[in-house]
């Protein structure tokens, strides 16, 4: 499925004729991402500052410092799989069970207003991020991004802006995503891994950045489809998940045109935290198999392959919870609905209502309602 949006070129993702009916050859409004053409009027790769190349409105349209493959590591020393970093240090041993309860913020909550958008009449395939400096998060727009840190704070992401919510649900004034993540918004997505460590990364186009305790790790930005084998198009949400009984811990990344693909940390290769590793022996041999299965699944069209699952996902988060046997209670976004989602086996599941309870609102964050 092809794309004749201004991104699709950063992703792979355009229709053949794109070129000929989006863009102009003077400008560079459509043309971030591309790859240099002799002959060209200019160009917006990220060589032409160099060789004074440059359309005279890149700077408008496109980033600085966009990255290319060979700015990243050598795909096959690097992934996030195994990505002992020397500068990282320690931290004590925490399981998801044990995390603290929400902090209670100083919030100011915002007004609800009508919701703006209807989530059955879209077609997954024409969804884009909100590029808006809307600072109400309960204005009805759908969000961007929702993750839990490790130290139990939830943190909203939409637009240029984002939110701490509170242990009720309650959210607090917005701050400006690029001054305090130092990331240039709007964001695509975000999570944080459910393992000790619990790091937390956001990804937006090409590259993205991995936190720990709300600091930049070294060496990061990073490009995606080196640390997350071979990881392509535009990611919309993902969610993450620990490793359970047999199962890896895993993330699921959906992506714009309805489909998702599941990236497995290998068994034991995540941090120990502190704590004695088992089994923590093995032959070369076998060290060698491990390595060589592939920890990217193939792309699946939610559609057709996840009956009664959302195909629009554009945001998701992962609640550490203590009733939980696996520690965490799961959540998905489609546009303004929130699901609450299990996991059933080796994919995320929609649960069927109850006479009770039904499993999507669209009242996830408590908003004051206007009288």
């Amino acid at each position: 499925m092809c794309q004749c949006d201004y991104g699709c070129l950063e992703y792979g993702e355009c229709c053949r004729d794109y070129e000929s009916q989006c863009t102009t050859k003077n400008s560079c409004k459509g043309r971030c991402g591309e790859r240099f053409k002799r002959g060209s009027l200019c160009s917006c790769d990220s060589d032409c500052i160099k060789f004074k190349q440059c359309c005279p409105d890149r700077n408008l349209h496109c980033d600085a410092d966009e990255p290319t493959l060979n700015d990243a590591s050598d795909p096959s020393t690097f992934s996030e799989e195994n990505h002992a970093d020397p500068d990282s240090t320690s931290v004590s041993p925490e399981e998801p069970g044990d995390l603290p309860e929400l902090d209670t913020l100083t919030t100011q909550t915002p007004l609800f207003t009508e919701s703006v958008q209807d989530d059955t009449t879209h077609n997954p395939k024409d969804y884009q991020a909100d590029d808006t400096n809307d600072t109400n998060l309960c204005s009805g727009r759908p969000v961007g991004a929702v993750t839990t840190l490790r130290n139990g704070t939830m943190v909203v992401f939409r637009g240029h802006y984002f939110w701490l919510v509170d242990r009720h649900m309650v959210p607090s004034p917005a701050q400006s995503i690029t001054q305090v993540w130092g990331v240039p918004s709007p964001i695509d997505t975000a999570f944080t891994r459910c393992n000790c460590e619990g790091k937390t990364y956001i990804f937006k186009g090409p590259r993205y950045w991995r936190f720990e305790n709300g600091l930049l790790d070294p060496h990061y930005p990073k490009v995606v489809q080196v640390g997350f084998d071979g990881l392509r198009g535009q990611i919309t949400a993902a969610l993450s998940v620990p490793q359970y009984q047999s199962r890896r811990e895993s993330v699921y990344f959906f992506k714009r045109g309805g489909a998702v693909q599941k990236y497995s940390y290998q068994l034991g290769a995540s941090p120990t935290c502190g704590r004695k590793v088992h089994n923590a022996v093995y032959t070369v041999r076998s060290r060698v198999a491990r390595r060589a299965v592939s920890l990217l699944g193939p792309s699946i069209n939610i559609r057709t392959s996840w009956r009664g699952f959302p195909s629009t996902i554009t945001a998701a988060v992962s609640v550490p919870s203590r009733t939980e046997r696996e520690g965490y209670k799961y959540h998905v976004f489609s546009r303004s609905t929130s699901y609450n989602v299990r996991m059933g086996g080796e994919r995320p599941v929609v649960p069927a209502p109850t006479a009770n309870e039904s499993p999507q609102s669209r009242d996830f964050f408590k908003c004051q309602k206007k009288v």
